[in-house]
């Protein structure tokens, strides 16, 4: 019996985001950090890809860790570390420790987390980016989200409704409201990439 998951959303989506991380950091090296890595499919087919950085895998959940460690095993890979168990919307992430995540990082990845957590999540993934990354570092993020208060298609309307049938705290944010409180921390917005099923990639610097 195997650890690794598979998920679905995966096969529908790592081509489209491939495109965006390697297009970002093609050619540089050191060390990203994931924050909630799921089955961990999305960061072992772009370590893959970008043999010259250094992956770090994190999730709160223990199969998902595991799921991540099976995949990085099973493709053989170097460059991805053992996944630990990092909470993104914790204000002290154990970065620079023996065994840790270093700090000054490459980048910060995070992909569906912030629409299906509260607010406080996404707050603290930014503040943690902006202490974290090295100047010129990117976090990149993954999921839908409102442009200009709206809504770009019927199925957010009725996916945030779910979510927030779910958790009153959920729900898909405002890219404005982000990039407001990611300016706070000395993250500028660099771009805003579409994708399918009305997904989008924002790519913030650290300048």
């Amino acid at each position: 019996m195997t650890n690794r998951l598979n998920a679905s959303s995966y096969h529908r989506n790592i081509d489209a985001i491939g495109s965006v991380v390697t297009g970002v950091l093609e050619g540089k090296s050191g060390h990203l950090l994931e924050i909630g890595s799921g089955t961990g499919q999305h960061i072992t087919a772009l370590a893959a890809q970008l043999p010259n950085i250094t992956f770090w895998p994190s999730d709160p959940e223990q199969t998902s860790r595991d799921s991540t460690d099976a995949w990085a095993q099973h493709l053989q890979l170097e460059n991805v570390k053992p996944a630990s168990l990092i909470d993104g919307s914790s204000q002290d992430w154990g970065l620079g420790k023996d065994g840790s995540p270093p700090t000054g990082l490459t980048a910060i990845q995070c992909f569906n987390v912030i629409h299906i957590s509260p607010w406080s999540v996404a707050l603290g993934l930014l503040k943690s980016a902006s202490q974290h990354l090295r100047t010129g570092g990117h976090l990149i993020l993954y999921g839908p989200y409102k442009v200009d208060g709206e809504h770009i298609g019927q199925g957010n309307i009725d996916f945030d409704l779910s979510l927030r049938n779910r958790n009153s705290e959920w729900g898909i944010r405002e890219i404005e409201t982000v990039e407001m409180e990611a300016k706070k921390l000395g993250l500028s917005l660099q771009a805003f990439e579409k994708m399918p099923a009305n997904n989008f990639m924002p790519v913030f610097i650290k300048t």
